[in-house]
């Protein structure tokens, strides 16, 4: 679990960009809700979540958004045969109330928005799920 060489990151940007700019932290939905067999995951999410609130509020004076993206499912070519096996269609089914699975373009558009949002929107998760989180 090392989210020291994130907050690194994130502080080099942050003087890089020392007058405007926007950090987009990519965590998970195992950053607020807990999974068997993942401890070092989910702690690590978690900690990246809060940092993201930390360096949100330390870098605020310089003009510099920090925001979190966090994903759950999304079907990619490493996870296309469990999806589509009857677990993951169960898993699906028992887990995310839109029942089914992202689609990358829908987190692509998501961390556009988080790029070019509002001067007003800091220190935000950003939950792109399907409504996992909320069950």
């Amino acid at each position: 679990m090392d989210i020291r060489k994130t907050e690194i990151v994130n502080r080099v940007v942050g003087e890089i960009f020392s007058a405007f700019g926007r950090i987009i932290n990519v965590s998970s939905i195992l950053g607020k809700i807990a999974a068997r067999n993942m401890t070092g995951y989910c702690a690590s999410k978690a900690a990246a979540i809060q940092l993201t609130r930390v360096m949100a509020l330390e870098l605020i004076r310089d003009n510099i958004q920090v925001n979190a993206l966090c994903p759950g499912y999304f079907l990619t070519d490493f996870n296309r045969e469990f999806f589509n096996s009857e677990a993951g269609k169960n898993l699906v089914k028992k887990m995310i109330p839109i029942n089914r699975v992202g689609n990358l373009d829908e987190l692509r558009s998501t961390a556009l928005f988080l790029a070019t949002c509002p001067p007003f929107l800091t220190g935000a998760e950003i939950y792109v799920d399907g409504g996992h989180t909320l069950v």
